[in-house]
């Protein structure tokens, strides 16, 4: 779901993102939204900590990796 309203949500970046941006993200009840911190007036994601889990459980199991060609 695209969300508009995130005035009270404490947002936090990896402290691997370097001066190009990266994605922040915050926490609101039982949903984690995603932003790009290179233009955060711009609508985020939200997702619930379900979602937001599994695909954390994913990306540490490589299933997005790219192959080499």
């Amino acid at each position: 779901m695209v969300e508009s309203n995130w005035t009270d949500i404490c947002w936090r970046k990896s402290q691997a993102s370097g001066l190009n941006g990266c994605i922040e993200i915050g926490r609101r009840n039982e949903y984690v939204y995603v932003r790009d911190s290179k233009d955060p007036n711009k609508s985020c994601i939200r997702v619930t900590d379900v979602q937001w889990n599994d695909f954390i459980g994913q990306v540490r199991h490589g299933v997005f990796d790219l192959l080499d060609s």
